[in-house]
Parts: structure tokens; C-alpha cells; sequence
């Protein structure tokens, strides 16, 4: 079993943060889980074990990974759409994203396909909850993919920018 991060590892990212817990988790509750960062590393990627570096890989190499991970780990707190968040959840994987970004928030509230933390202990018990119940999982999944396919297909997209313009037309 894995969790993902897809994305730039650097601080700005909360990677650091990121790394913190994992690691502190890994000793409180010893599993055979590992952590799989794929993207642009910024910053050192901790020297651990159950934590493997990709780099850069593939887009269709990207979406196989998130669709037979546990979760994505979203830890940013500075998010505005947050792409990865969303094909993960197209993929039909849980996320777990950092309660300080609003954008983060408002798609774990919207689609019922993740959980937020504020924390270590929160995202430790959020985890623990998480990984414990593959129904759970299974289930905030495919709501994460009713949530991306009800509103962010390209004609659904389309027509909310030309109704957007029009808006603007004499």
C-alpha cells in the first residue's frame, strides 16, 4: 500500500511538512505503507525507507500510479484549482489535503472524497481512519469521480466561459 504526492517537492509545498509526518507517523503506527513522490524535486527528499523518489514520469505512468494509490497527499496551503487533487480524484482515489487551503477544502466538502487535516495528530487520525476501511476508501472515490465528471468535463467547462463572456457583451 502507498500514498502519492504528485507535484513540486519544495517547501513552498509543504513537502517539508509533509516529510514530518510521514515519517513521525510511520514510527506511531509501523505498516508496510510507503510514501511515492513523483514531480520536480526542489528540496532533499528525506532518506527513509518507505519513501521513494520518481522524478518526472509519464502522464499515463502519473494517473496509474494515483489510481492504485491508497490516497493523495495534497499538503500545500496555497492552492487555486489544484489539478492534481482533481485527476486524482478522477482516478477514483481518496485525497487528504491540508486544512489551510480553502480551495482544497471546498473540493474535500463539495465531493465527499477525502478528508482535511490541521496537524499532525489530525493528519494522523484522518490516516489511520482513511487506510482502515477499504469501503470508505472505495466509496470517497467514486464520489471524487462523480464530483470531476459533473463539473469539470471540457463542454461543461466551455459553456461556463462563453457564459461568462457574454456576460460582458453589450
Amino acid at each position: 500500500p502507498y500514498l502519492l504526492y504528485c507535484g513540486r517537492i519544495e517547501a513552498n509545498k509543504n513537502c517539508n511538512e509533509l516529510f514530518e509526518y510521514f515519517i513521525k507517523f510511520k514510527r506511531d503506527f509501523p505498516s508496510p505503507l510507503r510514501l511515492i513522490l513523483t514531480g520536480k524535486k526542489e528540496m532533499q527528499v528525506p532518506d527513509h525507507l518507505d519513501i521513494e523518489f520518481l522524478g518526472f514520469v509519464p502522464t499515463e505512468k502519473k494517473f496509474s500510479l494515483m489510481s492504485g494509490a491508497s490516497i493523495l497527499l495534497v499538503p500545500s496551503a496555497f492552492e487555486s484549482l489544484s489539478m492534481v487533487t482533481l485527476e486524482a480524484m478522477g482516478q477514483k482515489t481518496p485525497v487528504l489535503v491540508d486544512a489551510r487551503s480553502e480551495v482544497l477544502r471546498s473540493h474535500v466538502k463539495q465531493s465527499g472524497a477525502g478528508r482535511i487535516y490541521e496537524g499532525y495528530q489530525s493528519f494522523a487520525n484522518e490516516l489511520t481512519e482513511m487506510l482502515k476501511d477499504q469501503k470508505t476508501l472505495s466509496e470517497m472515490g467514486a464520489r471524487g469521480r462523480e464530483y470531476v465528471v459533473s463539473r469539470y468535463q471540457r463542454e461543461l467547462i466551455k459553456e461556463s466561459l462563453i457564459a461568462a463572456i457574454d456576460q460582458f457583451e453589450p
